[in-house]
């Protein structure tokens, strides 16, 4: 990933978090069920996504040195 990507990265995430907020607020007044199971998947999406920043910012990194 280049600097060019960081921000459609971070774009993804802010998505991410925005479904998540949606997921959990669905869980707590409607179908806490169906919205629990939704609001997982979006948590192991979301750490997908911000363990590949961590690890394109570390080979940034280490490319500058």
């Amino acid at each position: 990933m280049n600097t060019l990507e960081l921000p459609f990265e971070l774009e993804k995430i802010r998505a991410l978090v925005n479904c998540l907020d949606d997921a959990i607020t669905n869980a707590v007044t409607g179908n806490p069920s169906e919205a629990g199971d939704q609001a997982l998947c979006l948590v192991d999406l979301l750490q997908q996504h911000i363990d590949a920043l961590i690890d394109s910012a570390d080979s940034l990194e280490v490319g500058a040195a």
